[in-house]
């Protein structure tokens, strides 16, 4: 899966999103527009504008159907045939005024207010609408529905032909449902292209949830010649167990006192902390992971954050060091996001 994709899915329909709910894919099927995330279905209908959420193992069945609606089209030439005869038959409207008038005398005062052929064009007029709407609802049966049947409620239904795009949406929901929708979105984030990041390297990645970067960062210190450091808001205790912890110093970001080794979030503080583990590190043989600049920001300022990465980025380059640095790009204005990827070598 492709991090930008992701990243311009969740710019256009982050307003329909929960917490951290992430799409992966997107469908334009008839009029709807349908969107995957790692917990549900979304379809989107701009006119009449809708939104209808349904969870994986809310969906019973997924097909493209086509019923052919044969009455509509044997109803709508009977009616339109039934309107050229009234027209050109004009006569015919006064032997129906002349039998109401003979059976129905209660009508001769309605009658008498009314024109025969004004009532025939009326009835023409009216003849071909319905006409004309029953073989429209004809030729639309033609193109099928896509229906995806949900448990308790009335199925979704989406007018469209069987395309390519459809095509791969049921492939995908059958897959989700087979495989569960944690696997296979677990499959699909594994299948992108192997992230790598080279020595004198600072590497920002883009992402709501650290996954990528830790991912990197443990990858890397499997070497055994590579030394770690880990700076984290994540509390020690959820990282502890990490079977790759052996050769990483692991310090928590936090302005709490602990007996825990800590840093606190002071620009100074934590150029100090790299800057001693550099030193100690033989040259090209270690990696760092920096994951709280949103929360340093929030202890300081975006200027003071950017010159401790512009420091940091001198320091790495000097010591053939990698620095990984995962960033939650909505925590940013855009102008800072542009300043922070101009100083860094790689911006995933």
């Amino acid at each position: 899966m492709e991090k930008k994709l992701i990243d311009e899915l969740r710019e256009k329909y982050g307003s329909y999103l929960m917490g951290d709910e992430k799409p992966f894919k997107s469908f334009k099927i008839g009029d709807n527009q349908v969107v995957l995330t790692n917990e549900r279905l979304i379809c989107l209908k701009s006119f009449p504008k809708s939104f209808t959420p349904v969870f994986y193992d809310d969906i019973l069945n997924i097909e493209h159907h086509t019923f052919i609606s044969w009455d509509k089209l044997v109803r709508g030439v009977v009616l339109l045939i039934a309107s050229v005869i009234a027209f050109y038959n004009p006569s015919l409207m006064d032997l129906v005024f002349d039998f109401l008038r003979q059976n129905i005398p209660e009508l001769n005062s309605l009658l008498s207010l009314s024109n025969p052929m004004q009532v025939m064009l009326l009835l023409v007029f009216l003849l071909v609408i319905v006409g004309l709407h029953q073989i429209i609802q004809f030729i639309f049966t033609l193109t099928g529905k896509l229906r995806i049947s949900i448990k308790g409620v009335s199925s979704l239904r989406i007018r469209t032909k069987f395309t390519p795009e459809v095509g791969d949406l049921i492939k995908t929901l059958e897959a989700i449902r087979k495989d569960g929708v944690k696997e296979f979105f677990s499959e699909s984030v594994s299948g992108d292209k192997e992230l790598e990041i080279k020595p004198g390297q600072t590497c920002i990645i883009k992402e709501y949830r650290p996954d990528k970067s830790t991912e990197l960062f443990f990858n890397e210190v499997s070497n055994p010649e590579l030394t770690g450091l880990y700076i984290s808001r994540l509390n020690p205790k959820k990282v502890s167990a990490h079977p790759d912890l052996i050769n990483v110093s692991y310090y928590w970001l936090t302005d709490s006192l602990t007996d825990m080794d800590s840093v606190s979030p002071e620009p100074e503080r934590i150029f100090a902390l790299i800057t001693s583990f550099l030193e100690k590190s033989p040259n090209a043989q270690s990696i760092i992971l920096f994951d709280g600049i949103e929360y340093l920001i929030t202890h300081s300022n975006f200027e003071q954050a950017l010159h401790l990465i512009q420091g940091l980025v001198d320091k790495i380059g000097v010591h053939s060091s990698r620095l990984i640095i995962p960033l939650n790009p909505d925590a940013l204005s855009s102008k800072e996001m542009a300043l922070l990827e101009r100083e860094v070598s790689t911006v995933l």
